[in-house]
């Protein structure tokens, strides 16, 4: 299994999230992303409402469906993913700005905290994207 830990270490009051990836007609899952439940909070703050002013896809799960995990067993299916997915990209291609305004600035510290949320927003991208292309399926479970 691909597993990429993004999690704060020895947080145990924290809440975590992973990200799974399950490939067609299998029972294992073959990606997983761990975050830290903060890191994943502002991605998803980073979605904004759509042009009739709310929030869908994942946005919608996160910030309406509150609290959002306890709304379905767990790990829950991911559902609306081309909506999602865009959401992502879009996220994604904020930070890459913000990260390259932050380096010319020369602004260490902004620079670090938006580089991570990069680097797990392009990974979720990549679970998104095989699964919006009918590879599989992704998973998201929230814990302690």
């Amino acid at each position: 299994m691909n597993h990429k830990n993004y999690s704060l270490k020895n947080i145990y009051y924290e809440a975590f999230i992973d990200i799974a990836f399950l490939p067609k007609k299998s029972e294992i899952f073959s990606d997983l992303i761990t975050m830290w439940i903060g890191d994943f909070q502002s991605l998803m703050d980073m979605i904004p409402l759509n042009d009739e002013g709310m929030y869908v896809a994942l946005a919608c799960h996160y910030q309406v469906d509150s609290p959002w995990e306890e709304c379905e067993g767990e790990p829950w299916k991911v559902d609306d993913l081309e909506v999602s997915l865009s959401q992502l990209l879009n996220i994604k291609d904020t930070l890459f700005k913000k990260a390259k305004d932050f380096n010319s600035l020369n602004n260490s510290i902004e620079y670090e905290k938006c580089s991570k949320l990069l680097q797990i927003c392009n990974d979720i991208c990549f679970l998104f994207d095989k699964a919006a292309s009918g590879y599989g399926q992704v998973f998201i479970k929230y814990y302690y």
